[in-house]
């Protein structure tokens, strides 16, 4: 039951939109718009939440007071494009070519390698220095697909780079990173 449940794009206004009375069955999927169209439905909300990034959380009333449950910030994202769960209810969070609202999650990115690159970069997300672990010529891509730096080297100095989700290249493999 979602009853004593809100979302909310601020962690100082805990209850900003509260979930009608529902009964969530395992297996099943809900979608609620972030929109600010009330109008529209029970699973309206009251904000919208922007593609320029921001938070959305989780919220549970609890006997003893309003408890964080989950949530996420999220980066910048590219027109037509979702954030989410590569799998339901699991890390990491990802970014999603073709939504799949009321299904599973499918993890598909979009991009036209079929092979990635396990662990090799790191940390992601990144504020200043973004190693790969071993020498390598890389290429930095917009989401997009625009090439914003190519090297050759152990790390990427992104410290300049605004916000958002990014693609490196390495001669057959594809990694995907957040500059936070």
């Amino acid at each position: 039951m979602l009853l004593h449940y809100f979302l909310s794009d601020n962690s100082t206004s805990t209850t900003k939109w509260t979930f009608p009375e529902y009964a969530l069955q395992p297996g099943e999927f809900l979608l609620v718009w972030a929109d600010r169209d009330l109008q529209d439905g029970p699973f309206h909300t009251n904000f919208r939440l922007s593609s320029g990034g921001e938070e959305v959380l989780l919220f549970k009333e609890e006997p003893d007071g309003i408890r964080w449950v989950d949530g996420i910030t999220f980066p910048v994202l590219p027109s037509d494009f979702s954030y989410g769960r590569e799998a339901d209810a699991q890390l990491p969070w990802i970014l999603f070519s073709t939504s799949t609202p009321g299904e599973t999650n499918s993890g598909f990115l979009g991009i036209s390698e079929t092979r990635t690159a396990e662990n090799l970069i790191f940390p992601n997300p990144v504020s200043t220095l973004l190693f790969f672990g071993k020498e390598t010529e890389y290429q930095i891509e917009s989401i997009e697909g625009r090439v914003l730096a190519i090297g050759k080297g152990e790390f990427f100095n992104a410290e300049s780079m605004p916000p958002g989700i990014y693609i490196v290249r390495f001669s057959d493999e594809v990694q995907r990173f957040v500059k936070k």
